[in-house]
C-alpha cells in the first residue's frame, strides 16, 4: 500500500545516512553527549518516503512533553538518530500534525509512539527504538460517508504493536468548507475490541453518553489506541488514526 500524506519534512534529500537531531532541549536542561537511535518501518519494511521523527521526554511525575524543536530525518531505510541528549527517559515518535485523510483505507497512523527508553550518561551503546507506522484501518464509517444515528463504528486493529492494546473512538465537529476541526462531541470508553456503538449523544469516555444529541452536519473522528492498562500520552506505546471526515444525516 502506498504511504499517503505523511506530513512535514518528507522528501528532503539527505547527504548522510542519518541526520543529527537539532533544536533546543526543554528549559533548565543542558545538552549532553548521549544519543538515541532507531528505525521507523511501514508494515515491517522501509517507508516509501523519508519521515520526520520527533522526540518526547519525561518531565517528571510520569508526564511527557515534546523536546522543543528537536527532530530527526529518517534515511532511505527508515533509520534515525538523536544526538547531544541529556540523561533521561525518551520517546521518539511520528506525528502527522493533525492531517484530515482522504484515503478510504487510512493506511498510515496519524500518531505512533513507542514505549519509552532510558538514555544514560556515559552509555556504552545508544539505546535503539523501532516502531511501525502502517495501519490499514479500513474504518467504518469510511471517508465522507453519511450515517444515521445511532451508529456502530468499527476498524481494523493496529498491527505490529508490542503488546495488547485498548481502543477509543473520538468524534469532533468539523468545518468541511475550510477543513478545520472543531470542538469535542463524544469519546467512547477504552475497549479491547474493534467496534463501539454511538447513540448520538455527547459525552466523554463513555459508551452511554447522555449529553445533547448531535445535529446533522459534518464531523470527523479518529480511532485511538494505547497499551492495555496504560495511558494515552504516557510513557507506554499509544497512537491514533488520521482524522476521518463523515456526515450525520
Amino acid at each position: 500500500m502506498k504511504l499517503k500524506r505523511l506530513g512535514l519534512g518528507i522528501g528532503v534529500p539527505l547527504t548522510i545516512g542519518i541526520l543529527v537531531a537539532c533544536g533546543a532541549l526543554p528549559p533548565g536542561i543542558t545538552p549532553g553527549n548521549e544519543s538515541l537511535t532507531g528505525r521507523v518501518t511501514f508494515n515491517n519494511q522501509a517507508p516509501p518516503e523519508r519521515l520526520t521523527v520527533r522526540l518526547r521526554n519525561d518531565i517528571g511525575g510520569g508526564s511527557f512533553a515534546p523536546v522543543i524543536a528537536t527532530t530527526a530525518q529518517t534515511n532511505a531505510n527508515g533509520d534515525f538518530a538523536f544526538q547531544s541528549l541529556n540523561e533521561g527517559t525518551y520517546q521518539p515518535y511520528w506525528d502527522d500534525q493533525g492531517q484530515i485523510t482522504s484515503d478510504p483505507g487510512v493506511n498510515t497512523a496519524g500518531i505512533a509512539v513507542p514505549d519509552a527508553v532510558q538514555v544514560k550518561a556515559n552509555q556504552t551503546a545508544a539505546p535503539s527504538v523501532n516502531f511501525d507506522v502502517a495501519w490499514p484501518v479500513n474504518p467504518n464509517p469510511t471517508v465522507n460517508a453519511a450515517i444515521s444515528l445511532p451508529y456502530s463504528f468499527s476498524w481494523a486493529p493496529k498491527p505490529n504493536l508490542p503488546g495488547a492494546a485498548q481502543y477509543q473512538v473520538f468524534v469532533k465537529q468539523y468545518n468541511a468548507g475550510n477543513k478545520t476541526v472543531g470542538g469535542d462531541v463524544w469519546s467512547s470508553a477504552w475497549n479491547a475490541g474493534n467496534s463501539v456503538s454511538w447513540n448520538g449523544n455527547s459525552g466523554s469516555e463513555t459508551n452511554s453518553p447522555t449529553g445533547a444529541k448531535a445535529a446533522s452536519g459534518d464531523y470527523v473522528y479518529q480511532v485511538k489506541y494505547r497499551k492495555s492498562g496504560g495511558t494515552f500520552g504516557g510513557g507506554n506505546f499509544f497512537g491514533q488514526t488520521k482524522w476521518i471526515p463523515f456526515k450525520v444525516q
